[in-house]
């Protein structure tokens, strides 16, 4: 039977590798992506509401993207999984929360293009546009603004979904870049 001896060169390299690895599990996508498949982090995810509690006409558009959002965060669809496991679990109050998504605004932004439709004798110049959803990301005092854009410019097939999607993948690709921090501000 063979043994082993422990030195102390031996112990310093084996700890200096476990270091290694787990800082390189705080930087590496995949292993952050796999952590918060295994503790996901608690989302409130929220339409803002207009100042003086009146109701605005962009209300409605803004919680239609929060029903999306949620539908792809509960459907495991987008970018919210790992291995079919959500990296998001979503709560109902601030409160209870780690990370608080808010839908702030949705509209046109115009891309500086034209095109021109002709149907028979008859032209129709229309300036092209992408649909844009604006939502803020807060954590404590914290916050940080995400613009989600669809498609691209000209192209027919963009939608509020495209542009709510947009914003999700920088959402988390936000909370891959601060999920170190993140861990040290856990609730949960």
């Amino acid at each position: 039977m063979r043994h082993m001896r422990w030195t102390s060169g031996t112990l310093l390299l084996a700890s200096t590798v476990s270091l290694a690895a787990g800082e390189k599990a705080k930087t590496d996508p995949k292993a952050i992506r796999a952590a918060l498949a295994a503790r996901p982090l608690a989302m409130y995810l929220f339409a803002g509401e207009a100042a003086g509690g009146f109701v605005d006409p962009g209300s409605g558009e803004r919680s239609d993207s929060v029903r999306d959002i949620r539908e792809h965060i509960e459907k495991c669809k987008v970018v919210w999984c790992k291995d079919k496991q959500p990296i998001i679990r979503l709560v109902d109050t601030r409160e209870e929360s780690d990370i608080a998504v808010e839908v702030m605004a949705r509209g046109h932004s115009e891309t500086g293009s034209e095109r021109t439709t002709t149907i028979g004798n008859v032209s129709e110049t229309t300036k092209d546009f992408i649909y844009v959803v604006t939502m803020k990301i807060g954590v404590g005092d914290y916050s940080a603004e995400v613009v989600g854009k669809s498609g691209r410019p000209g192209s027919m097939a963009h939608t509020w979904r495209d542009a709510a999607q947009d914003a999700e993948l920088q959402i988390v690709g936000w909370i891959i870049a601060n999920y170190a921090r993140l861990e040290e501000l856990r609730k949960h």
